[in-house]
């Protein structure tokens, strides 16, 4: 038997959205399985941006 890895889906929100520059933003990203792949993805997301943003969160 052999077993893959599901493929995922990342969404990213913002709020408030829209947003004005120098505004505190909060940032969600959102992984899920693509069908027909299930369960609850582990792992780290990345957010990256200008100004040196470089965060890493489970």
């Amino acid at each position: 038997m052999t077993v893959n890895q599901a493929s995922s889906a990342v969404s990213v929100t913002v709020d408030p959205d829209p947003s004005v520059c120098g505004q505190s933003v909060t940032v969600c990203a959102t992984v899920t399985a693509v069908a027909p792949g299930s369960g609850t993805p582990t792992g780290t997301v990345t957010f990256t941006g200008p100004g040196g943003l470089n965060t890493t969160v489970p």
